[in-house]
């Protein structure tokens, strides 16, 4: 038996390493008959009962939305209001066979349409389809609209301050984590005061952590999406930086756009974020003055041999090019930051991404 239970720990944790799903499971486990008991007892209607039932489903189960706290509280508020237009219209067609159908089918097309313009959106389609599903497929009078409306109310004030708070999701800011400890490490090594064993090991983590998510991609945000290319870049400076033959052609400028890129993806607060990233874009920017400079200077080496000419070119191509890859990285750190400070209705649009 305690083999048993071992083998089925180890499952889960490879199946759910991070206790997401856990967590969820969890949270919709704790709240769902609390929402379902208000409904029940309290406002006594079976109509408030079953939308407060499966309005809870459709914000803890179905709907995972992507950023920060503020960002998901917005898309939280935005699907509220989904849901609320759709019970009203799904009732009001319910009545005619014809006309649900036709509805069904518009609303359906219109919802994962929509999905194409944010991950936000994307993140909520299947939420905001069971609102309109259940009242359209449940007929019942006009009348029925309120106790509906009052069950969905209900899952609101239950299960969204439960969604941001109880259990709150991790894996949305894990990669930003690990790649500000990432980034830190290489500075290190750039600073000549780096362990290369530990940067590998970081390195290691942050790829592994992505390749074993479960979450990815759909509940990203543009800014989210934008970090996973920093991955490839950071193992790639790591490969090269860990290796002593190799080196950066501006190992001070590189060094500091690392650390601004390191600031930038630890930071909580979004006024030390804003902060960090004009660092950041300054920082790149006088990374590329030193770098242009420094290649603009190379000519073709001379030297007794044709291998000593040979090793000397490769030295200063691996220099501009570890120094270029930084570069690309504090970019995108940076394109992301501002991406994810966007006001919540532009990421709910996916407007102003660039």
């Amino acid at each position: 038996m305690a083999g048993l239970v071992e083998r089925i720990g180890r499952g889960f944790r490879r199946h759910d390493p991070e206790y997401d799903a856990l967590r969820k499971a969890a949270r919709a486990a704790i709240v769902i008959p609390i929402a379902f008991a208000i409904g029940k007892y309290w406002i006594d209607d079976a109509q408030a009962a079953l939308f407060a039932v499966f309005g809870g489903f459709a914000l803890l189960v179905f709907a995972d939305f992507p950023g920060d706290r503020r960002a998901r509280a917005g898309a939280y508020l935005g699907l509220s209001v989904v849901g609320t237009v759709f019970i009203t219209l799904g009732t009001l067609v319910s009545r005619v066979g014809w006309l649900a159908v036709v509805s069904m089918f518009v609303v359906g097309v219109a919802v994962f349409f929509a999905g194409v313009l944010s991950a936000a959106i994307s993140a909520a389609t299947r939420a905001a389809l069971l609102t309109f599903v259940l009242p359209v497929a449940t007929p019942g009078p006009a009348g029925v609209i309120p106790e509906r409306l009052a069950g969905w109310a209900v899952a609101i004030v239950c299960c969204v301050p439960a969604a941001l708070f109880l259990f709150a999701p991790r894996h949305h800011n894990l990669i930003r984590r690990r790649a500000a400890r990432v980034c830190e490490f290489l500075a290190d090594l750039l600073d000549g005061t780096g362990n290369p064993a530990v940067a590998r090991a970081a390195t290691e983590e942050l790829q592994t952590s992505y390749l074993a998510s479960a979450t990815r991609p759909v509940g990203l945000s543009a800014g989210g999406r934008a970090i996973i290319r920093v991955i490839g870049d950071l193992r790639w400076l790591t490969d090269r930086l860990t290796t002593p033959s190799a080196q950066a052609g501006s190992p001070e400028q590189s060094s500091r756009v690392l650390r601004c890129a390191a600031k930038v993806l630890a930071g909580d607060d979004a006024a030390v974020r804003a902060a960090a990233r004009e660092g950041l874009e300054a920082a790149v920017l006088e990374l590329d003055s030193a770098r242009d400079r420094e290649f603009e200077g190379f000519s073709a080496v001379t030297g007794a041999t044709a291998s000593t000419r040979h090793a000397a070119t490769i030295a200063v191509l691996t220099a501009h090019a570890i120094d270029s890859t930084v570069a690309i990285t504090g970019r995108i750190v940076a394109w992301s930051a501002a991406a994810d400070a966007r006001p919540v209705f532009d990421r709910l649009l996916g407007r102003q991404t660039r």
